[in-house]
């Protein structure tokens, strides 16, 4: 790659840093501080490892669901098994978050597609459009 090719490309990968190195130790610090597990999620995730379990994915589908019906989801509280309470909310996709999850080719560049492919063989977090439900925050207190 040339120089300025390769400087273009790591501005446009400021925001896929932001999206997934800056933001763990962000919710791990989070976590300890306020007692509680911190995570994204998504029916289609990037990282194997942000898979939703049964009711994550129920929540992201009653979400997908009202978004593909024009509604907006809102936070949602709930139980969760006899030692948390569960709080989810959407992440609908903003403009900004197009350059990784847009379309690639066009919103985004591939040679920045190349590089996120290297770190994940198996994404799923592409061909989005600005308004669609990206994910879910899902986050569960423990019981005082």
């Amino acid at each position: 790659l040339s120089r300025r090719r390769e400087k273009l490309i790591n501005l446009q990968l400021h925001g896929w840093i932001h999206c997934n190195v800056a933001a763990y130790p962000l919710t791990d610090s989070m976590s300890q501080a306020m007692h509680a597990s911190i995570r994204r999620t998504a029916l289609r995730y990037r990282n194997p490892d942000n898979a939703p379990d049964e009711a994550e994915r129920r929540i992201l589908e009653q979400y997908q669901a009202q978004v593909e019906a024009g509604g907006s989801p809102k936070p949602i509280v709930e139980p969760s098994g006899s030692d948390s309470v569960a709080f989810y909310a959407p992440i609908l996709l903003l403009e900004a978050c197009q350059k990784c999850h847009g379309t690639v080719g066009e919103e985004v560049n591939p040679a920045h597609y190349d590089l996120i492919s290297q770190h994940y063989p198996s994404d799923k977090a592409v061909n989005f459009s600005e308004g669609d439900l990206r994910g879910i925050w899902s986050i569960r207190f423990e019981r005082q």
